[in-house]
Protein backbone atom coordinates (compact mmCIF):
# COMPACT_ATOMS: atom_id res chain seq x y z
CA UNK A 1 0.00 0.00 0.00
CA UNK A 2 1.44 3.94 -0.87
CA UNK A 3 -0.20 7.40 -0.21
CA UNK A 4 -1.75 8.24 -3.43
CA UNK A 5 -3.05 12.10 -3.32
CA UNK A 6 -5.14 13.25 -6.03
CA UNK A 7 -6.78 16.25 -6.82
CA UNK A 8 -8.93 18.22 -9.30
CA UNK A 9 -9.65 22.23 -9.58
CA UNK A 10 -11.24 24.14 -7.17
CA UNK A 11 -14.89 24.89 -6.97
CA UNK A 12 -15.91 28.87 -7.76
CA UNK A 13 -19.26 29.11 -6.08
CA UNK A 14 -20.70 32.18 -8.71
CA UNK A 15 -23.45 29.99 -10.09
CA UNK A 16 -24.62 26.25 -9.95
CA UNK A 17 -22.63 23.35 -10.47
CA UNK A 18 -22.82 23.23 -14.68
CA UNK A 19 -22.53 19.44 -16.19
CA UNK A 20 -19.11 19.49 -17.20
CA UNK A 21 -17.70 20.76 -13.54
CA UNK A 22 -19.81 18.26 -12.35
CA UNK A 23 -18.01 15.42 -14.33
CA UNK A 24 -14.66 17.10 -13.85
CA UNK A 25 -15.74 15.86 -10.07
CA UNK A 26 -17.27 12.57 -11.11
CA UNK A 27 -14.38 11.68 -13.20
CA UNK A 28 -11.64 12.44 -10.21
CA UNK A 29 -13.62 10.48 -7.77
CA UNK A 30 -13.64 7.41 -10.38
CA UNK A 31 -9.83 7.72 -10.25
CA UNK A 32 -9.99 7.95 -6.20
CA UNK A 33 -11.81 4.73 -5.79
CA UNK A 34 -9.62 2.82 -8.89
CA UNK A 35 -6.97 3.74 -6.72
CA UNK A 36 -8.61 2.42 -3.41
CA UNK A 37 -9.50 -0.70 -5.29
CA UNK A 38 -5.87 -1.40 -5.67
CA UNK A 39 -5.11 -0.89 -2.44
CA UNK A 40 -3.48 2.62 -2.26
CA UNK A 41 -4.07 4.88 0.92
CA UNK A 42 -6.08 7.52 -0.92
CA UNK A 43 -6.42 11.08 -0.40
CA UNK A 44 -9.03 13.09 -2.48
CA UNK A 45 -9.52 17.10 -1.29
CA UNK A 46 -11.91 19.45 -2.06
CA UNK A 47 -11.96 22.96 -1.53
CA UNK A 48 -13.73 26.29 -2.58
CA UNK A 49 -11.45 29.41 -4.76
CA UNK A 50 -13.27 32.45 -2.86
CA UNK A 51 -11.54 35.05 -5.50
CA UNK A 52 -11.59 37.19 -8.17
CA UNK A 53 -14.68 39.85 -8.72
CA UNK A 54 -17.83 37.81 -10.13
CA UNK A 55 -19.44 37.80 -7.33
CA UNK A 56 -18.73 41.58 -6.66
CA UNK A 57 -19.91 42.45 -10.20
CA UNK A 58 -23.21 39.88 -9.61
CA UNK A 59 -23.91 41.65 -6.29
CA UNK A 60 -23.65 45.27 -7.58
CA UNK A 61 -26.43 44.29 -10.49
CA UNK A 62 -28.31 43.16 -8.03
CA UNK A 63 -28.26 45.80 -5.54
CA UNK A 64 -29.30 48.68 -8.19
CA UNK A 65 -31.48 46.25 -9.68
CA UNK A 66 -33.44 45.75 -6.03
CA UNK A 67 -32.75 49.75 -4.92
CA UNK A 68 -36.91 50.62 -5.95
CA UNK A 69 -38.79 47.25 -5.23
CA UNK A 70 -42.04 48.65 -6.64
CA UNK A 71 -40.14 49.13 -9.90
CA UNK A 72 -38.56 45.84 -10.12
CA UNK A 73 -37.50 45.10 -14.06
CA UNK A 74 -38.29 41.32 -14.33
CA UNK A 75 -37.52 40.92 -17.69
CA UNK A 76 -33.71 41.89 -16.83
CA UNK A 77 -31.11 39.71 -18.14
CA UNK A 78 -29.41 38.82 -14.99
CA UNK A 79 -32.54 38.17 -12.86
CA UNK A 80 -34.30 35.54 -15.43
CA UNK A 81 -30.31 33.74 -15.56
CA UNK A 82 -31.37 33.07 -11.77
CA UNK A 83 -34.95 32.88 -11.53
CA UNK A 84 -35.50 30.92 -14.57
CA UNK A 85 -32.25 28.96 -15.41
CA UNK A 86 -31.04 28.62 -11.92
CA UNK A 87 -34.49 28.37 -10.51
CA UNK A 88 -33.99 30.59 -7.43
CA UNK A 89 -36.87 31.54 -5.42
CA UNK A 90 -36.85 35.63 -5.23
CA UNK A 91 -36.15 35.62 -1.63
CA UNK A 92 -32.65 34.00 -2.15
CA UNK A 93 -31.88 36.52 -4.49
CA UNK A 94 -32.70 39.05 -2.19
CA UNK A 95 -29.87 38.49 -0.45
CA UNK A 96 -27.35 38.62 -3.46
CA UNK A 97 -26.65 41.75 -3.02
CA UNK A 98 -24.06 41.06 -0.52
CA UNK A 99 -21.23 39.41 -3.01
CA UNK A 100 -20.39 36.91 0.23
CA UNK A 101 -23.99 35.51 0.03
CA UNK A 102 -23.44 34.82 -3.14
CA UNK A 103 -20.22 32.63 -2.75
CA UNK A 104 -21.43 30.81 0.18
CA UNK A 105 -25.09 29.82 -1.31
CA UNK A 106 -23.09 28.15 -4.24
CA UNK A 107 -20.36 26.46 -2.07
CA UNK A 108 -22.90 24.87 -0.32
CA UNK A 109 -25.25 23.82 -3.09
CA UNK A 110 -22.46 22.63 -4.99
CA UNK A 111 -21.29 20.23 -1.98
CA UNK A 112 -24.49 19.16 -1.72
CA UNK A 113 -24.83 18.28 -5.27
CA UNK A 114 -21.15 16.72 -4.86
CA UNK A 115 -22.64 14.69 -2.40
CA UNK A 116 -25.60 13.52 -3.85
CA UNK A 117 -23.11 12.24 -7.05
CA UNK A 118 -21.49 10.28 -4.61
CA UNK A 119 -18.23 11.79 -4.54
CA UNK A 120 -16.32 10.68 -1.61
CA UNK A 121 -13.98 13.37 -0.88
CA UNK A 122 -12.70 14.66 2.01
CA UNK A 123 -15.68 17.30 3.16
CA UNK A 124 -14.39 16.83 6.86
CA UNK A 125 -11.45 19.26 5.81
CA UNK A 126 -13.04 20.83 3.54
CA UNK A 127 -11.88 24.62 3.27
CA UNK A 128 -12.72 28.18 1.36
CA UNK A 129 -9.57 30.52 0.52
CA UNK A 130 -10.98 32.42 3.27
CA UNK A 131 -9.20 30.24 5.43
CA UNK A 132 -7.51 32.44 8.12
CA UNK A 133 -3.75 31.20 6.40
CA UNK A 134 -3.96 31.21 2.92
CA UNK A 135 -2.93 34.51 2.35
CA UNK A 136 0.42 33.54 4.29
CA UNK A 137 0.92 30.50 2.19
CA UNK A 138 0.11 32.73 -1.11
CA UNK A 139 2.56 35.09 0.65
CA UNK A 140 5.24 32.46 0.68
CA UNK A 141 4.93 31.77 -2.65
CA UNK A 142 5.21 35.01 -3.66
CA UNK A 143 8.54 35.64 -1.96
CA UNK A 144 9.92 32.67 -3.37
CA UNK A 145 9.51 33.82 -6.76
CA UNK A 146 10.90 37.33 -4.74
CA UNK A 147 14.00 35.34 -3.78
CA UNK A 148 14.26 33.82 -7.81
CA UNK A 149 14.16 37.54 -8.97
CA UNK A 150 11.11 36.04 -11.47
CA UNK A 151 9.21 39.33 -9.19
CA UNK A 152 9.18 41.98 -11.78
CA UNK A 153 7.22 45.16 -12.62
CA UNK A 154 5.83 44.30 -15.96
CA UNK A 155 4.83 47.52 -18.90
CA UNK A 156 1.92 48.36 -16.90
CA UNK A 157 4.11 49.25 -14.15
CA UNK A 158 2.42 46.29 -12.33
CA UNK A 159 4.11 43.54 -10.76
CA UNK A 160 3.78 40.57 -12.06
CA UNK A 161 6.07 37.44 -12.75
CA UNK A 162 8.93 36.84 -15.38
CA UNK A 163 7.45 34.56 -17.57
CA UNK A 164 9.11 35.77 -20.86
CA UNK A 165 12.46 34.38 -18.80
CA UNK A 166 13.83 32.00 -21.26
CA UNK A 167 15.58 30.06 -18.55
CA UNK A 168 12.56 29.47 -16.55
CA UNK A 169 10.32 28.55 -19.78
CA UNK A 170 12.66 26.11 -20.78
CA UNK A 171 12.28 24.70 -17.20
CA UNK A 172 8.55 24.79 -17.87
CA UNK A 173 9.41 23.14 -21.00
CA UNK A 174 11.13 20.45 -19.69
CA UNK A 175 9.01 19.47 -16.51
CA UNK A 176 6.02 19.49 -18.80
CA UNK A 177 7.90 16.66 -21.09
CA UNK A 178 8.69 14.63 -18.32
CA UNK A 179 4.98 14.59 -17.21
CA UNK A 180 2.07 12.05 -18.07
CA UNK A 181 -0.71 12.90 -19.71
CA UNK A 182 -3.40 11.14 -20.72
CA UNK A 183 -3.39 12.13 -24.23
CA UNK A 184 -0.25 12.94 -25.83
CA UNK A 185 -2.41 15.66 -27.31
CA UNK A 186 -2.63 17.21 -23.88
CA UNK A 187 0.80 17.90 -23.49
CA UNK A 188 1.04 20.25 -26.66
CA UNK A 189 -1.84 22.39 -25.65
CA UNK A 190 -0.10 22.91 -22.32
CA UNK A 191 3.14 23.69 -23.92
CA UNK A 192 1.59 26.13 -26.35
CA UNK A 193 0.11 28.08 -23.37
CA UNK A 194 3.85 28.17 -22.03
CA UNK A 195 4.93 29.46 -24.41
CA UNK A 196 2.64 32.18 -25.38
CA UNK A 197 2.26 33.62 -21.31
CA UNK A 198 3.65 36.83 -21.36
CA UNK A 199 4.77 38.47 -18.52
CA UNK A 200 1.98 41.68 -18.85
CA UNK A 201 -0.48 39.94 -16.86
CA UNK A 202 -0.80 41.74 -13.20
CA UNK A 203 0.01 39.65 -10.10
CA UNK A 204 -2.31 42.03 -7.59
CA UNK A 205 -5.56 43.88 -8.46
CA UNK A 206 -7.77 46.39 -6.32
CA UNK A 207 -11.02 44.95 -5.86
CA UNK A 208 -12.72 41.47 -5.40
CA UNK A 209 -11.93 38.59 -2.97
CA UNK A 210 -8.54 36.42 -2.62
CA UNK A 211 -5.85 36.59 -0.81
CA UNK A 212 -3.84 39.65 0.34
CA UNK A 213 -0.27 40.43 -0.57
CA UNK A 214 0.99 43.81 0.55
CA UNK A 215 -2.61 44.88 1.14
CA UNK A 216 -3.63 44.15 -2.07
CA UNK A 217 -5.74 41.33 -3.84
CA UNK A 218 -3.70 38.75 -5.59
CA UNK A 219 -5.03 37.77 -8.89
CA UNK A 220 -6.75 34.63 -8.76
CA UNK A 221 -4.92 33.13 -11.14
CA UNK A 222 -1.56 33.58 -9.41
CA UNK A 223 -3.16 32.34 -5.55
CA UNK A 224 -3.87 29.17 -6.20
CA UNK A 225 -0.91 27.00 -8.93
CA UNK A 226 0.27 24.72 -5.98
CA UNK A 227 -3.04 24.79 -3.72
CA UNK A 228 -2.68 20.98 -3.46
CA UNK A 229 0.34 21.52 -0.60
CA UNK A 230 -2.21 23.74 1.25
CA UNK A 231 -4.89 20.53 0.79
CA UNK A 232 -2.32 19.18 2.91
CA UNK A 233 -1.80 21.35 4.84
CA UNK A 234 -5.77 21.80 6.15
CA UNK A 235 -5.88 18.14 6.42
CA UNK A 236 -2.74 17.46 8.94
CA UNK A 237 -3.08 21.26 10.46
CA UNK A 238 -4.76 20.95 13.34
CA UNK A 239 -2.38 17.53 14.79
CA UNK A 240 -0.06 19.95 14.75
CA UNK A 241 -1.01 23.37 16.36
CA UNK A 242 1.94 24.52 17.79
CA UNK A 243 4.02 24.14 14.31
CA UNK A 244 1.15 25.72 12.28
CA UNK A 245 1.14 28.70 14.92
CA UNK A 246 2.94 31.00 12.87
CA UNK A 247 1.76 30.32 9.50
CA UNK A 248 3.96 33.00 7.16
CA UNK A 249 7.26 31.55 9.31
CA UNK A 250 6.08 27.71 8.60
CA UNK A 251 5.21 28.19 4.83
CA UNK A 252 8.34 29.71 4.18
CA UNK A 253 10.29 27.12 5.76
CA UNK A 254 8.05 24.23 4.23
CA UNK A 255 8.87 26.23 0.48
CA UNK A 256 12.65 25.83 1.41
CA UNK A 257 12.05 22.28 1.91
CA UNK A 258 9.97 21.60 -0.83
CA UNK A 259 12.36 23.48 -3.35
CA UNK A 260 15.96 21.74 -2.48
CA UNK A 261 14.62 18.45 -2.00
CA UNK A 262 15.60 18.50 2.04
CA UNK A 263 14.63 16.68 5.49
CA UNK A 264 11.55 18.05 6.84
CA UNK A 265 12.18 20.58 10.40
CA UNK A 266 9.01 19.21 12.13
CA UNK A 267 6.03 16.87 12.25
CA UNK A 268 3.89 18.83 9.99
CA UNK A 269 5.96 19.69 7.03
CA UNK A 270 7.01 15.61 7.13
CA UNK A 271 3.07 14.95 7.25
CA UNK A 272 2.97 17.34 4.48
CA UNK A 273 5.73 15.85 2.38
CA UNK A 274 5.04 11.89 3.18
CA UNK A 275 1.65 12.21 1.26
CA UNK A 276 3.49 14.33 -1.84
CA UNK A 277 3.45 14.65 -4.85
CA UNK A 278 0.29 14.85 -6.24
CA UNK A 279 0.10 12.04 -8.21
CA UNK A 280 -2.75 12.67 -10.93
CA UNK A 281 -4.13 16.21 -11.37
CA UNK A 282 -7.38 16.77 -13.08
CA UNK A 283 -8.75 19.70 -14.98
CA UNK A 284 -10.97 20.88 -17.56
CA UNK A 285 -9.20 22.23 -21.33
CA UNK A 286 -10.16 25.63 -20.73
CA UNK A 287 -7.90 25.89 -17.79
CA UNK A 288 -4.82 25.52 -20.18
CA UNK A 289 -3.17 28.83 -19.17
CA UNK A 290 -3.90 28.02 -15.63
CA UNK A 291 -1.78 24.79 -16.29
CA UNK A 292 0.87 26.14 -18.12
CA UNK A 293 1.39 28.58 -14.91
CA UNK A 294 1.27 25.38 -12.82
CA UNK A 295 4.25 23.91 -14.68
CA UNK A 296 5.97 27.06 -13.92
CA UNK A 297 5.44 27.09 -10.90
CA UNK A 298 6.35 23.78 -10.13
CA UNK A 299 9.34 23.71 -12.13
CA UNK A 300 11.21 26.61 -9.77
CA UNK A 301 9.36 25.95 -6.51
CA UNK A 302 9.09 22.31 -6.09
CA UNK A 303 12.05 19.40 -6.15
CA UNK A 304 11.53 17.13 -9.04
CA UNK A 305 10.37 14.76 -6.43
CA UNK A 306 7.35 16.66 -5.54
CA UNK A 307 6.12 17.82 -9.30
CA UNK A 308 3.26 16.02 -10.05
CA UNK A 309 3.82 13.59 -12.25
CA UNK A 310 0.54 12.59 -14.59
CA UNK A 311 -2.68 14.89 -14.94
CA UNK A 312 -6.26 14.01 -16.83
CA UNK A 313 -7.07 16.93 -19.16
CA UNK A 314 -10.66 16.86 -20.10
CA UNK A 315 -12.59 17.70 -23.37
CA UNK A 316 -15.89 19.62 -22.63
CA UNK A 317 -19.46 19.12 -22.88
CA UNK A 318 -20.93 21.19 -26.13
CA UNK A 319 -24.54 21.91 -25.71
CA UNK A 320 -26.31 23.16 -29.59
CA UNK A 321 -22.63 24.04 -31.20
CA UNK A 322 -21.35 25.73 -28.19
CA UNK A 323 -19.30 25.20 -24.80
CA UNK A 324 -21.26 24.64 -21.52
CA UNK A 325 -21.33 27.39 -19.48
CA UNK A 326 -23.71 28.20 -16.44
CA UNK A 327 -22.50 31.52 -15.95
CA UNK A 328 -23.70 32.27 -19.35
CA UNK A 329 -26.97 29.61 -19.34
CA UNK A 330 -25.94 27.66 -21.92
CA UNK A 331 -25.21 24.70 -19.71
CA UNK A 332 -27.25 21.21 -18.70
CA UNK A 333 -27.12 22.13 -14.86
CA UNK A 334 -25.97 19.28 -12.55
CA UNK A 335 -28.90 19.88 -10.28
CA UNK A 336 -31.48 19.56 -12.68
CA UNK A 337 -30.10 15.97 -14.24
CA UNK A 338 -30.07 14.88 -10.35
CA UNK A 339 -33.63 16.21 -9.36
CA UNK A 340 -34.57 14.31 -12.75
CA UNK A 341 -32.35 11.29 -12.69
CA UNK A 342 -31.41 10.58 -9.22
CA UNK A 343 -28.10 10.95 -7.84
CA UNK A 344 -26.31 7.50 -9.30
CA UNK A 345 -28.24 7.94 -12.87
CA UNK A 346 -26.91 11.67 -13.04
CA UNK A 347 -23.40 10.19 -11.91
CA UNK A 348 -23.14 7.66 -15.23
CA UNK A 349 -25.07 9.67 -17.64
CA UNK A 350 -21.45 11.62 -16.97
CA UNK A 351 -19.05 8.95 -17.43
CA UNK A 352 -21.08 7.35 -20.31
CA UNK A 353 -21.15 11.22 -22.52
CA UNK A 354 -18.39 11.26 -25.31
CA UNK A 355 -15.67 9.67 -25.65
CA UNK A 356 -11.76 9.76 -25.30
CA UNK A 357 -11.70 12.03 -21.30
CA UNK A 358 -9.54 14.45 -23.56
CA UNK A 359 -11.63 15.27 -26.25
CA UNK A 360 -14.70 17.49 -26.48
CA UNK A 361 -17.95 15.62 -26.84
CA UNK A 362 -21.82 16.96 -27.75
CA UNK A 363 -24.27 16.50 -25.22
CA UNK A 364 -26.11 13.88 -26.06
CA UNK A 365 -29.61 14.31 -23.86
CA UNK A 366 -31.45 10.49 -25.50
CA UNK A 367 -28.43 9.07 -23.28
CA UNK A 368 -30.68 9.93 -20.42
CA UNK A 369 -33.27 7.32 -21.13
CA UNK A 370 -30.99 4.84 -22.36
CA UNK A 371 -28.93 5.06 -19.16
CA UNK A 372 -31.93 4.40 -16.95
CA UNK A 373 -33.08 1.17 -19.36
CA UNK A 374 -29.15 -0.11 -19.08
CA UNK A 375 -29.30 0.35 -14.73
CA UNK A 376 -32.37 -1.59 -14.49
CA UNK A 377 -31.47 -3.89 -16.92
CA UNK A 378 -27.82 -4.65 -15.77
CA UNK A 379 -29.60 -4.77 -12.09
CA UNK A 380 -31.91 -7.39 -13.16
CA UNK A 381 -28.96 -9.75 -14.36
CA UNK A 382 -26.61 -8.86 -11.28
CA UNK A 383 -29.37 -10.62 -9.13
CA UNK A 384 -29.63 -12.99 -11.72
CA UNK A 385 -26.11 -13.80 -11.06
CA UNK A 386 -26.34 -13.87 -7.00
CA UNK A 387 -28.90 -16.18 -7.35
CA UNK A 388 -26.47 -19.69 -8.98
CA UNK A 389 -23.28 -18.04 -7.65
CA UNK A 390 -21.31 -20.98 -5.56
CA UNK A 391 -18.92 -21.08 -2.66
CA UNK A 392 -16.48 -23.08 -4.54
CA UNK A 393 -15.54 -21.27 -7.69
CA UNK A 394 -12.85 -22.76 -8.99
CA UNK A 395 -10.74 -21.42 -11.25
CA UNK A 396 -11.63 -18.04 -13.07
CA UNK A 397 -12.92 -18.51 -16.51
CA UNK A 398 -10.59 -16.99 -19.18
CA UNK A 399 -13.83 -15.06 -20.58
CA UNK A 400 -13.78 -12.85 -17.67
CA UNK A 401 -10.14 -12.64 -16.89
CA UNK A 402 -10.13 -10.81 -20.15
CA UNK A 403 -13.29 -8.82 -19.70
CA UNK A 404 -11.50 -7.60 -16.28
CA UNK A 405 -7.89 -6.77 -18.19
CA UNK A 406 -10.06 -4.75 -20.65
CA UNK A 407 -12.00 -2.73 -18.09
CA UNK A 408 -8.47 -1.84 -16.27
CA UNK A 409 -7.02 -0.87 -19.73
CA UNK A 410 -9.55 1.41 -20.24
CA UNK A 411 -9.86 2.92 -17.19
CA UNK A 412 -6.13 3.41 -17.19
CA UNK A 413 -6.40 4.90 -20.52
CA UNK A 414 -8.57 7.43 -20.16
CA UNK A 415 -11.68 5.47 -21.38
CA UNK A 416 -14.03 5.03 -18.61
CA UNK A 417 -16.82 4.88 -21.02
CA UNK A 418 -15.94 2.13 -22.85
CA UNK A 419 -14.57 0.24 -19.33
CA UNK A 420 -18.47 1.34 -17.99
CA UNK A 421 -20.65 -0.12 -20.96
CA UNK A 422 -18.27 -3.85 -21.02
CA UNK A 423 -19.56 -3.89 -17.01
CA UNK A 424 -23.17 -2.41 -17.60
CA UNK A 425 -23.95 -3.83 -21.08
CA UNK A 426 -21.55 -6.45 -22.27
CA UNK A 427 -21.44 -8.36 -19.42
CA UNK A 428 -25.23 -8.92 -19.07
CA UNK A 429 -24.95 -10.29 -22.96
CA UNK A 430 -22.08 -12.57 -22.76
CA UNK A 431 -23.30 -14.16 -19.18
CA UNK A 432 -27.20 -13.93 -20.07
CA UNK A 433 -27.26 -17.29 -18.34
CA UNK A 434 -24.02 -18.00 -15.95
CA UNK A 435 -22.62 -21.11 -14.62
CA UNK A 436 -22.18 -21.06 -10.69
CA UNK A 437 -18.58 -20.26 -11.29
CA UNK A 438 -18.85 -17.86 -13.53
CA UNK A 439 -21.47 -15.89 -11.22
CA UNK A 440 -18.91 -15.81 -8.10
CA UNK A 441 -16.12 -14.60 -10.01
CA UNK A 442 -19.14 -12.03 -11.71
CA UNK A 443 -20.42 -11.13 -8.17
CA UNK A 444 -16.70 -10.22 -7.51
CA UNK A 445 -15.92 -8.13 -10.40
CA UNK A 446 -19.41 -5.75 -10.26
CA UNK A 447 -18.63 -5.31 -6.60
CA UNK A 448 -15.08 -4.30 -7.53
CA UNK A 449 -15.68 -1.87 -10.52
CA UNK A 450 -19.61 -1.19 -9.80
CA UNK A 451 -20.04 -0.62 -6.57
CA UNK A 452 -16.24 0.14 -5.32
CA UNK A 453 -15.38 2.86 -8.30
CA UNK A 454 -18.13 3.62 -11.27
CA UNK A 455 -21.53 3.12 -9.44
CA UNK A 456 -21.65 3.25 -5.55
CA UNK A 457 -25.05 1.89 -4.02
CA UNK A 458 -26.20 0.71 -7.72
CA UNK A 459 -25.90 -3.32 -6.46
CA UNK A 460 -26.77 -2.46 -2.82
CA UNK A 461 -30.38 -0.10 -4.00
CA UNK A 462 -30.83 -3.16 -6.08
CA UNK A 463 -30.87 -5.47 -2.99
CA UNK A 464 -32.95 -3.15 -0.94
Amino acid sequence: MSNFFLSTAYIYPVCPLSFNHARMFVITDVYSRYEKLKGNSVYFPIATHFSGNTAQHIAAHFSELFAMPDQLDKSDATYRLFTHFYKLPPDTILSFTDPLQILHYYNKETIQELTSLKINADYKHQYTTEDRDFSAFVEAIILKYQEKGLLVKNTKGDLSLQYENEVWRESARILIDATEYVHPRQKNTVLSAVNNIRSDWSLLRDNGYGAMFNNQIVDPMFDSELFMIFDLYIRFRDRFPDESHHPKDFFHGLFERLSSGGEPANDLEAMIIEWLPCRHFIAEEHLRNWLAKKAHAESVLLAKMYQTPKYTILGMGLLDGRRMSASKGTAILSKDLIETHGGLNARLIMLLQGGHLSKDFTYDAQLTDRVGKMVRKFTRHAAKVKSVLTETPGKKPEKIIELEDKIITNIESGYLRNALILLLDTCPKIFSYPSPTEAYFLTELYENYIERVFAPGALSRHEA
